[in-house]
């Protein structure tokens, strides 16, 4: 993305941001993916978090469910824990975090640079919302 462009989806997401709530989100359970050693935590929906996911650029079939109902059905939000060498650590990994849950209240969001696995190797913008729990 070319920094102009940068800039101005940066000043869209200043404006739309700028009456936004913060938003809580909730990882009410731990899961282990069961094609891959990838250990993580669901993120419960909410209204606010999938209203964020209008932001994005679509394309294709997605792009058809976003211009019916409005967004695309496949908004599956999660926190990567991280990824295993061996099953067997996958496995202990998942039996060690079951009932583990948290919450937070998120207040920003960042604009970052990924590489091909959507990894963020680099923030390059900070919004905050406009309005934030304290």
């Amino acid at each position: 993305m070319r920094e102009k462009d940068i800039k101005v989806l940066s000043e869209e997401l200043k404006k739309l941001l700028r009456k936004q709530n913060s938003i809580v989100i909730r990882a009410p359970r731990f899961e282990v993916s069961k094609r891959s050693n990838i250990v993580s935590f669901a993120v419960q929906g909410s209204q606010s978090l999938s209203s964020l996911q209008l932001l994005g650029l679509w394309k294709g079939e997605t792009l058809k469910e976003a211009r019916k109902y409005g967004r695309p059905f496949r908004f599956d939000p999660y926190f990567t824990m991280g990824v295993m060498r061996r099953r067997e650590d996958t496995l202990t990994v998942e039996k060690n975090m079951q009932g583990v849950r948290f919450q937070f209240a998120a207040n920003e969001i960042y604009i970052c640079e990924v590489n091909r696995w959507w990894q963020v190797t680099r923030m390059i913008k900070k919004i905050t919302f406009g309005k934030s729990y304290k």
